[in-house]
């Protein structure tokens, strides 16, 4: 067994996809036990980011990956073992954050969190590669849509009519659902108070992001055991 720590932005920003095999569970993390601990540990980040201050790493648990044999001119491919729902959930949350500041110059931002969530190999022929992950099979449609809606306006319109009409609870739809719409509310409503310092706001998360250490390993012939961190 073989760990290597990288960094957040190196294990999204490069062309990789990490698959979910078919035999596990699919996504079932929720606002109360695992977003909002999240979010609530992003913002303390960002917020000593914002005054200067150092922030110390925070274990966010292990992650367990193989390395998959791939043709020549496919994007790696890393087969995740154990890990996920952390997985899922940190593309669902830089999704929701790329996609609340689309319309927030300057653009640099929204384009720093375009690579993180979109794999770019025009060498690659295979549809999923372009996602950095790759849910196991009752996920995947859901989490295609939702990672390429582009707004949260169209990721709302993915849901059955009569839930459109009484409002969303995002307790009552899908999980992946309910996470990126949790994230982007959450992430526009901690936007709305800086308005005259946004892009300060802006740099802070978007900084922090891509600088999260992650231990994270390359193919050795077995699994490999990673520690996630930020």
């Amino acid at each position: 067994m073989y760990t290597n720590s990288i960094t957040i932005k190196k294990l999204f920003g490069q062309d990789r996809c990490l698959a979910v095999p078919l035999f596990q569970r699919p996504y079932v993390w929720s606002r109360e036990r695992q977003w909002e601990p999240l979010w609530n540990d992003v913002l303390r980040v960002a917020d000593r980011t914002l005054a200067g201050i150092d922030a110390k790493p925070h274990f966010l648990g292990a992650i367990v990956s193989d390395q998959v044999k791939t043709k020549t001119g496919s994007v790696d491919t890393r087969l995740v073992i154990d890990g996920q729902q952390r997985l899922t959930t940190l593309q669902l949350l830089l999704a929701a954050f790329r996609d609340a500041v689309a319309d927030i110059p300057p653009d640099k931002y929204h384009k720093s969190l375009v690579k993180l969530t979109a794999n770019d190999d025009p060498l690659s022929e295979s549809p999923e590669e372009r996602l950095k992950v790759w849910p196991t099979n009752v996920d995947r449609k859901t989490f295609d849509e939702v990672m390429a809606a582009g707004s949260v306006t169209a990721v709302q319109k993915l849901l059955p009519a009569k839930t459109q009409k009484k409002g969303v609870e995002v307790d009552d739809v899908p999980h992946i659902v309910g996470a990126y719409i949790y994230f982007h509310e959450t992430i526009r409503d901690w936007l709305k108070p800086a308005e005259a310092d946004q892009v300060e706001t802006l740099r802070a998360p978007v900084k922090f992001s891509p600088s999260v250490p992650v231990r994270f390993s390359p193919y050795d012939g077995e699994e490999n055991l990673g520690f996630l961190y930020f």
